[in-house]
């Protein structure tokens, strides 16, 4: 695919995560293309004028996003407060939970979750680790994490560099560590499926 399709196509992605208003994937992929563009080599010196079109172009919008509804959770600590952030306070409490439980429930999962929602209000624990923890234990949710991730690495060896395997790994559990999608196998495999449909070809790294 030529470049300009891909830049295209890109640019249409980043605009396309605004009007989800994921605030956690917004700023790990802009995160992470920060870090791409870096190491390729675009932000240098010498692409200076393409810098100051880029800054220009993200003012307008971001200006544009701020008059609009797309964007709202993350440019909403702007305007107002966490404490009146019901997305963020729902990931804090979640963080409560897990540090405010007892060490049999950690290491062994709890018998009665909906009491744990009852008690603190919500619907959901808002983190997939410790979901997962409260599930079916400490030793089980830590492996199942490390086994998963250690796989997900293994099958992006010899086609992409380590830098970008653990760019990726990074940004896909951050990100699904701000709700409960990774306690689910389809999500997984959802990134097994995407990963070889984009990535057909191998590189020795």
């Amino acid at each position: 695919m030529q470049r300009s399709y891909k830049t295209a196509l890109y640019i249409i992605g980043i605009y396309t995560m605004f009007t989800f208003d994921a605030r956690a994937a917004t700023i790990m992929l802009l995160a992470s293309s920060i870090y791409i563009l870096y190491t390729q080599g675009v932000l240098k010196i010498k692409y200076g004028i393409y810098i100051v079109m880029f800054l220009a172009v993200g003012y307008n919008f971001y200006n544009y996003l701020v008059a609009s509804d797309m964007g709202g959770k993350l440019l909403m600590l702007s305007e107002e407060t966490l404490s009146e952030d019901s997305s963020t306070m729902a990931r804090l409490v979640a963080l409560d939970i897990f540090f405010n439980s007892s060490w049999r429930d950690l290491l062994c999962g709890v018998q009665d979750k909906e009491a744990i929602f009852n008690s603190y209000g919500v619907i959901a624990i808002e983190n997939s680790f410790i979901d997962l923890t409260l599930t079916y234990g400490l030793i089980t949710s830590s492996s199942f994490f490390i086994l998963y991730t250690k796989e997900l690495n293994n099958m992006m060896i010899g086609r992409l560099e380590k830098k970008y395997r653990y760019l990726i790994i990074i940004t896909f559990i951050l990100v699904g560590m701000a709700c409960t999608a990774l306690t689910e196998y389809f999500v997984w495999l959802s990134f097994i499926t995407f990963f070889y449909g984009f990535f057909p070809y191998k590189k020795q790294c």
